[in-house]
């Protein structure tokens, strides 16, 4: 069982990898002020989030996952709203003002 383990951490990982690099991509449409946030989350939601999370239900979430994943989609957030690290928000108040989910919830 720890091989599964070790194999679905490496796909967690993967797929982290995987959609940090779409976001980066996407970097001149986040910092853009041109396209309004509702746009921005649809492009982040169908060229990020749907990288992240491929086959997410098959994934066994260890609560080292679940801190890994909220991480990234949190800072997905803040660079899509342009919320700024010095600006104190939880994550709950984060995804209330964003409209979105958290994403272990999505999972």
């Amino acid at each position: 069982m720890g091989s599964k383990t070790n194999a679905m951490e490496k796909d967690i990982i993967n797929r982290l990898q995987k959609a940090k690099s779409s976001f980066v991509q996407l970097n001149n449409a986040w910092r853009s002020c041109n396209i309004r946030e509702k746009p921005k989350i649809k492009i982040c939601k169908s060229n990020v989030l749907s990288v992240l999370l491929y086959g997410a239900e098959c994934w066994r979430v260890t609560q080292r996952d679940s801190q890994r994943l909220p991480g990234f989609h949190t800072s997905c957030l803040q660079k899509t709203y342009k919320i700024y690290w010095s600006q104190k928000i939880s994550n709950e108040e984060r995804c209330q003002k964003t409209g979105q989910l958290d994403i272990t919830a999505v999972i």
